[in-house]
């Protein structure tokens, strides 16, 4: 997503840079006489191109110039000065380094900054695709935490009675019939916050390696742990009352919902951009069918005018005889 944002930024710098030239080169043509029509038809699909990374608006300038403005009055291009913008991995600045990131609403910019948003406020909205990845992380930090206990912020079922495992096993020694235990099953790296990290979640390196065995007393504990139940809450998740497989049902099931919601809104907002699409080419556009049946019409009109004239002047020199 941070790789789609920074991409979709050279798109946008290009194409502001591009309305800038074509604002030179229709002050030159208008200044020269010289038509600009195809210039200002490549100016409208230029800004088109733009309204798909956010909303706009256009404010025209002298001699066929443009300036484009975000809807909260942004400047985006002007006449012959175009803003440059970059993302530097939490939000989008000009090119003075001033955070614009607010200013440029609507369109892929902002849905792509509101996915991967981790501010308060976006893991707080209830609204889909928004603090995504920060919710993903926290609910599947919660899991983690339910297998081990990490944080300290979950009293975790099975880490209990895997750790009551091991102390009955090794009750009469250090090890187990002269295996070493392993003192977890899961092992699970905290982030800089104190919470755990989904991504180092693993099981423990000393049972995959064979360098440490499993408790072999009191497993029946291990096992009836996963049909407890216990509630869990997270950044857009509350699940009252859930055993483990019910927690994640629930991660993936919001997920799912929100994926649900955002796949109609798209195919909604597709549709509304093809109609809006074809009134623009009605707009701007040919059409040949209707061209060519106007000009019959002309021609019509053209011959039976001619008709008309001929006939006066007929009957103008019929009473120019007369009257001689």
């Amino acid at each position: 997503m941070q790789s789609d944002i920074t991409t979709n930024l050279k798109s946008l710098n290009a194409d502001l840079q591009d309305i800038a030239s074509l604002n030179v080169q229709i002050q030159q043509a208008q200044t020269s006489g010289q038509p600009t029509i195809d210039l200002q038809d490549e100016l409208d699909t230029t800004i088109n191109k733009i309204s798909a990374f956010m909303n706009v608006s256009v404010q025209p300038r002298a001699n066929g110039q443009i300036a484009l403005y975000t809807s909260t009055g942004q400047v985006l291009v002007d006449q012959e000065t175009p803003r440059q913008f970059s993302y530097n991995g939490s939000a989008i600045v000009d090119q003075n380094g001033s955070d614009v990131t607010s200013s440029l609403t609507g369109g892929s910019l902002a849905a792509a900054i509101d996915f991967v948003s981790t501010t308060p406020s976006a893991l707080a909205s209830s609204a889909s695709g928004v603090g995504t990845i920060g919710k993903i992380t926290a609910q599947l930090s919660t899991l983690c935490d339910a297998f081990t206990d990490s944080s300290g912020h979950t009293n975790s079922a099975f880490s209990t009675a895997y750790s009551n495992a091991v102390t009955a096993s090794t009750a009469t020694g250090a090890t187990q019939n002269g295996d070493t235990l392993a003192s977890s099953f899961f092992t699970v790296a905290n982030d800089g916050a104190g919470n755990p990290d989904p991504t180092t979640f693993n099981v423990n390196s000393t049972l995959t390696n064979s360098t440490a065995a499993l408790p072999e007393t009191n497993t029946q504990a291990i096992a009836d742990s996963f049909s407890g139940t216990q509630t869990y809450t997270a950044s857009g998740l509350s699940a009252a009352n859930v055993t483990y497989s019910g927690l994640a049902t629930a991660i993936l099931s919001n997920f799912q919902q929100d994926a649900n919601i955002l796949s109609t809104q798209n195919a909604t907002a597709s549709s509304q951009q093809s109609y809006f699409q074809q009134t623009i080419a009605q707009q701007t556009g040919v059409n040949t069918d209707t061209e060519l049946a106007n000009l019959v019409i002309y021609q019509n009109s053209y011959a039976a005018s001619a008709h008309v004239m001929t006939t006066i002047n007929q009957m103008l020199s019929t009473l120019m005889t007369i009257v001689s």
